[in-house]
């Protein structure tokens, strides 16, 4: 995935209640999370689809759901 995110993929446990990221709110059910490193921050980015193969072989931006700098 050359220029996707994708350093650190983690499963979550499904969420059981929404919750709210940087007031975003986000729908119960299960994520990924992933980062990108940047020069002076890295960015997570909790993804809709998980499939337990590490980054998503196209990224999709419209399966973000939260991102955070």
């Amino acid at each position: 995935n050359v220029g996707g995110p994708c350093v650190i993929s983690i499963p979550i446990s499904p969420l059981k209640s929404e919750i709210i990221i940087d007031g975003k709110s986000i729908k119960k059910g299960t994520y990924a999370i992933f980062t990108k490193p940047g020069k002076n921050s890295w960015d997570v980015y909790l993804y809709t689809e998980y499939k337990g193969n590490g980054a998503p072989r196209k990224w999709d931006d419209s399966k973000v759901a939260a991102k955070v700098s």
